[in-house]
């Protein structure tokens, strides 16, 4: 994706990998570490490439040599959203932004694709930096949201996700919890300035986030829990 332009162009990565990345950007390391074989990549406008395969966003990812295919989605019918690769876990899941009916497959024309929408990812995309991906054996550039505003923006999931998912909503208040205690020792402003960009509704869906990050963080940084705690 890096090869084709897709950061350069307008993709933004977010998810665990993008948190990864963020808290490279801050010397931070978090532990236990999240693990995930999902690759999240989203856009807010569209995405400007040189060229694309004939077959769109999934020939480009078969370049890798990586047996992708389209995953099957739950409603019967519906555009697929993510790309797997056979056999393995590794899949990667395109996204962006909508005000209309939430997790709703919508054409991204310039890849040849569907996406998922999802709920205040505007938000999320308002504000995003250049960053690296450490891998194994290469670095690859890429683009991913602003610190305050990927923090945020997870404990409005937490409540968006309400509904049976426990184990995403805990990853997300947790990866919350880790980014505004790192904040909070010497980069508060940047979660000050995530804050001072939502708007009444994010902030309403923020509120049971919130609380629970702050249960997270009794035993945490002070000044961690005095930026979140109006927002609950």
């Amino acid at each position: 994706m890096f090869n084709a332009g897709v950061f350069g162009g307008g993709g933004v990565l977010v998810g665990t990998h993008a948190f990864g990345a963020i808290l490279n950007e801050l010397s931070v390391s978090a532990s236990p570490f999240p693990m995930t074989e999902d690759v999240d990549v989203a856009r807010a406008e569209r995405i400007e490439l040189a060229a694309l395969p004939e077959g769109g966003f999934l020939d480009l990812l078969k370049q890798t040599g990586l047996p992708f295919h389209e995953a099957p989605t739950l409603k019967r019918g519906a555009p697929s959203t993510s790309f797997k690769v056979r056999g393995s876990k590794l899949k990667v899941d395109l996204l962006v932004p909508t005000r209309g009916k939430p997790y709703a497959s919508i054409k991204v024309p310039e890849l040849g694709a569907h996406a998922m929408g999802l709920p205040y990812l505007e938000y999320l995309l308002k504000a995003t930096i250049s960053s690296v991906l450490i891998g194994r054996d290469r670095i690859v550039p890429v683009t991913v949201p602003h610190p305050g505003w990927f923090c945020l923006h997870k404990l409005a999931l937490f409540e968006l996700r309400a509904g049976g998912d426990s184990a995403k909503r805990e990853k997300d208040v947790f990866q919350a919890a880790v980014l505004a205690s790192a904040l909070a020792q010497d980069q508060d402003f940047l979660l000050a300035e995530a804050i001072g960009g939502m708007d009444s509704k994010l902030r309403s869906k923020a509120k049971a986030g919130v609380r629970r990050a702050l249960a997270l963080l009794k035993d945490g940084p002070a000044e961690a829990a005095r930026l979140l705690e109006p927002l609950a």
